[in-house]
Parts: structure tokens; sequence; C-alpha cells
């Protein structure tokens, strides 16, 4: 899979160092050549029902870190691309509400 954009990742990352070992480990798995999710469940199986929640608009929500951080992504299965759409605690992706389906 194609990731849009690292630097979020990253900056997050550098923003919170105790994060940085699960997004760098989540990014090199997705990066891999032979992940290619065709649809949601290919995210599902992959991570766990546990750790992923199928939103509209073919959006997912991936726990990591032992589910205290949240990536939003917008994935186009078509394309084989992921566009980080949002990176933050597990608190404040409760907190997004509404805000959630326009992100």
């Amino acid at each position: 899979m194609r990731i849009i954009t690292y630097t979020t990742l990253r900056e997050f990352g550098e923003k919170h160092p105790q994060t940085f070992p699960a997004i760098s480990t989540w990014y090199k798995i997705v990066k891999c050549k032979e992940v290619v999710w065709k649809k949601p469940q290919d995210i599902v199986i992959m991570f766990g029902a546990t750790r992923v929640d199928i939103l509209p608009g073919d959006r997912v929500c991936i726990n990591l870190g032992g589910k205290n951080v949240r990536i939003l992504l917008k994935v186009e299965y078509g394309y084989g691309i992921a566009f980080v759409r949002w990176i933050g605690w597990h608190k404040d992706y409760d907190r997004l509400g509404d805000k959630m389906y326009s992100i």
C-alpha cells in the first residue's frame, strides 16, 4: 500500500516519542509491497476486528500502541493508496464526534 502522507505520522511520533515505535512498525507492515487492501475486510483480517473500525466513505480507523493511538485513513482500494486523515490519542478520537465524518 502507498501511504499518503507519512509526514503526519512522523510529526505525531516526534511530538509523542512513546508512540513512535508503534507508528513505525505499523507503517513498515502496511508499506510492504505484498500488502494490498482490496476491501475493508482485508484490513480487519490484517489487524484484527478489535483494532479496526470500518467507517462510511471508504475510511477506517486503526488502533495502535495498545489502543492508545488511532489512525484514521481514507482508503482508495482500487489504487492501493491510504490517505492519513488524522492521527491522535484514543480520547481525542472519541471527542471528534460529528467532526469525524468530515475528516
